[in-house]
């Protein structure tokens, strides 16, 4: 559309030319067709329905009051606090263990309502509806994560001392952690056979 703009306005704008007209070979007020999109499959389709349709898109907790870090239930807002933590996602961490340790019991028995098939399925139904929409999702233990005590890094820790390979190894390179020698093969390195 844009290039037929400007070569049109070329051509009008030349005075060699005379009295020159442009059609453009494409139709240009033609719509675009969206039907090809409106065929395909939506993901939308097959997801599952929410069980009450009139709370989707609702926050719940607007207009709760903020909770203290140390009371928070894992719902709502809380207050920011000042930590010793090595960053706030550990900090975080921690209160998810906090919570999970609160609930986690609780959480067990539902799931073992929900997996036991002798149970009727209503009774199975409501233990699933309490475990979603009930219990804070930091109830399930896949949501604590190990951390490294000093830097608060996710991955790549030593479970035995607690903290990352970084920190692990600047320990060692001192001689701080016992049992621990860097890997030395230059010298008094023979094997016998």
């Amino acid at each position: 559309m844009m290039a037929a703009n400007l070569l049109s306005s070329m051509v009008s704008r030349c005075p060699r030319l005379g009295a020159v007209t442009f059609s453009p070979m494409v139709s240009l007020i033609a719509p675009l067709s969206t039907t090809s999109m409106m065929q395909m499959p939506s993901h939308k389709k097959w997801r599952k329905p929410h069980p009450v349709p009139e709370k989707v898109g609702i926050n719940p907790y607007k207009g709760q009051a903020m909770q203290e870090w140390w009371e928070w239930d894992g719902k709502g807002p809380y207050k920011y606090r000042h930590h010793h933590y090595p960053n706030n996602i550990t900090c975080r961490d921690v209160q998810r263990r906090r919570i999970f340790k609160k609930f986690h019991s609780e959480r067990e028995k539902l799931n073992a309502i929900i997996r036991n098939d002798l149970l009727p399925k209503e009774l199975q139904e409501n233990a699933w509806r309490e475990k979603h929409f009930k219990l804070p999702l930091d109830s399930s233990d896949r949501r604590p994560n190990f951390r490294c005590v000093v830097t608060g890094r996710a991955r790549g820790n030593y479970d035995d001392f607690r903290v990352s390979r970084f920190i692990f190894r600047a320990e060692a390179d001192y001689n701080k952690v016992s049992g621990v020698q860097r890997a030395f093969w230059l010298y008094n390195t023979h094997i016998d056979p």
